[in-house]
């Protein structure tokens, strides 16, 4: 492994640093956050990188988390979150949920989709009366966050879903962002409405109306969840 160094966190967590061209500090120093431990190199005879380890009791861990629904690459491994101001933090707003309003009458529902709940209404071509829903999520981080809507296999037809994301702009000021979503080009799937920064709490929301230009009754629309997934910005900090 070359040059290496660990730290000690003194709660059973090791982070360790390998193939160090030089290390800045010697055998039971006390190190603070931020403080410069060594230099990248290829000690160890490979080209120039950093191999970056997390260990729990001497145990290897996932410090992302593990949520996946593929194979995980530890099985029966630890998986705890370790970034720092919640960059772990994952919300999904089902259409059962308290955070998720909707307005005026006509929704039915149907035992398919995501966790097999969904609701669906019949488009309008344009109406001052709209129906429509929000999914406003009570966020503990302000910071970046990847939006998604879940689109079911069924009842959604319409080409033209206008999701409207309501968050803050880079002057941190409130905005809008419309994004137009083909449903029946989705089946049982996540669609990436992009990425946003937003404040915490309840200020921002995603809205969707039934609004889609098409002639009246022709197309449907599903509301179904959305997920709000703070997009990771450094490097981890490991909890005290």
């Amino acid at each position: 492994m070359g040059n290496a160094v660990h730290i000690d966190h003194g709660n059973g967590y090791e982070t360790r640093y390998y193939h160090l061209h030089s290390y800045s500090v010697a055998v039971n120093d006390t190190v603070s956050a931020g403080q410069q431990v060594g230099v990248s190199g290829n000690s160890g005879g490979q080209p120039y990188h950093l191999h970056f380890e997390v260990r729990y009791n001497g145990q290897v861990t996932d410090p992302f988390g593990w949520r996946g629904n593929w194979t995980d690459p530890i099985p029966g491994g630890p998986a705890e979150c370790l970034w720092g101001d919640g960059q772990c933090s994952e919300i999904v707003i089902e259409d059962e949920s308290a955070w998720f309003t909707k307005k005026l009458p006509g929704w039915q529902w149907y035992h398919q989709g995501y966790s097999w709940t969904m609701r669906y209404i019949g488009n309008m071509s344009s109406t001052p009366y709209p129906n429509w829903a929000t999914w406003r999520p009570d966020l503990a981080y302000q910071g970046v966050y990847k939006v998604f809507a879940f689109v079911p296999a069924i009842h959604g037809t319409t080409t033209n879903a206008r999701y409207v994301v309501h968050h803050v702009n880079g002057s941190k000021h409130e905005t809008e962002t419309v994004v137009s979503v083909n449903q029946s080009m989705y089946d049982d799937a996540w669609f990436d409405l992009g990425t946003y920064r937003f404040w915490d709490g309840l200020y921002g929301y995603v809205y969707l109306d039934n609004i889609t230009g098409e002639p009246n009754g022709t197309k449907e629309l599903s509301f179904d969840a959305i997920k709000f997934v703070q997009f990771r910005m450094f490097l981890p900090a490991i909890r005290e």
